[in-house]
């Protein structure tokens, strides 16, 4: 167990307060029984002044069997050098796909089972900055995903 006690010398600490699943929310599929997450993990330095952040940041999407805890599968996301990471929100559907975002400012739809790569788009101004949803409307099923102060409409055959 690491200790994390403040010292006037510092603390090196992994993951940083950030956490590795902090905030974004996360995602359950019924249809494959895996837990899904956005991770983001990196070094920091904490010191009785604040906390200082080392190195870069790297960015996963995680799978997961939570009865095992074992992971199934993951994507690790090429993150450009020097941008902090970011952890968008998880959606699963019952057609067993998942939507989520990337660093890149892309909105990714993923097979939930497999974690293959199906389509992407790239959002305007902005990355994913909130939860995506999914909404049928008279009988069509519809993808909203937030990207800064918009929020784009995909919909789904």
């Amino acid at each position: 167990i690491q200790d994390k006690s403040l010292s006037r010398g510092g603390v090196f600490v992994n993951p940083t307060s950030n956490g590795t699943a902090n905030y974004p929310s996360q995602s359950f599929s019924p249809q494959t029984g895996l837990h899904y997450t956005s991770l983001a993990n990196g070094d920091s330095m904490f010191y009785w002044s604040g906390e200082t952040m080392l190195g870069t940041f790297k960015d996963s999407l995680r799978a997961t069997d939570p009865a095992t805890g074992k992971v199934v599968w993951q994507h690790d996301y090429q993150d450009p050098a020097g941008i902090s990471a970011r952890c968008p929100s998880v959606l699963t559907t019952a057609g067993g796909l998942l939507f989520t975002g990337d660093i890149s400012g892309n909105v990714i739809a993923f097979d939930a089972k497999t974690g293959k790569i199906l389509w992407h788009d790239e959002l305007p101004d902005s990355s994913v900055t909130g939860v995506p949803v999914s909404v049928t409307m008279a009988g069509k099923q519809y993808i909203f995903v937030p990207a800064g102060s918009k929020m784009v409409a995909y919909t789904l055959p």
